[in-house]
């Protein structure tokens, strides 16, 4: 078996710590969701600080990682379970991506540290795809406490309701590429 590396924890990790209660209502949904939050990031966070303290200079430290990295896969896992209420909904496609960017990544340390005939660039996969799921835990964290992502690939779209939609059938539809409106002989009818 491979010596093993050091795998970079980020330091938002830690911090991903989420207050009860912060949300704008008050309700059973959100106060679970918090709970469940607070599970994941102390249960992540005792990981990543034992993870941290592997010594990978010793014999057998690989096994050691890999073992943090199968418990850090299950709570990306629990984290990809959770109920998650309306007023964070993009966090549930974050988790689910979270997860699966972390089994891709635990399957190739598995496999290059197991083999030793294994290429370097499938090491470097690995902690690609490590980083990806902690990016998007590090986007859950910044959504939680209800700040804006940096550097984030993803469009902030704030959810505001205080419009009436428009249901009538013959609402004018948007082109995606300009500020035009585009009607269909009906909208014109109605127009004139």
């Amino acid at each position: 078996m491979r010596s093993a590396h050091k795998i970079i924890i980020p330091i938002f990790l830690i911090s991903l710590m989420v207050c009860a209660g912060c949300g704008k209502k008050n309700s059973k949904e959100l106060d679970a969701y918090y709970d469940s939050m607070n599970r994941f990031a102390t249960g992540m966070a005792k990981i990543a600080a034992d993870l941290e303290a592997v010594d990978t200079s010793v014999p057998g430290a690989s096994n050691e990682v890999l073992g943090y990295l199968d418990k850090m896969n299950e709570q990306l896992a629990t984290l990809a379970e959770i109920e998650v209420p309306d007023e964070f909904a993009s966090n549930e496609e974050l988790a689910d991506e979270a997860y699966e960017y972390m089994q891709q990544a635990v399957s190739l340390f598995h496999q290059y540290y197991e083999d030793p005939d294994c290429e370097r660039a499938v090491f470097e996969v690995a902690s690609e795809n490590y980083s990806r799921a902690m990016k998007r835990v590090n986007y859950i964290s910044y959504i939680l406490k209800g700040e804006l992502p940096e550097g984030s690939d993803y469009e902030v779209i704030e959810n505001n309701t205080d419009f009436a939609p428009v249901t009538d059938g013959n609402e004018p539809v948007m082109d995606e590429y300009s500020d035009d409106m585009i009607m269909d002989d009906e909208s014109e009818e109605i127009l004139e």
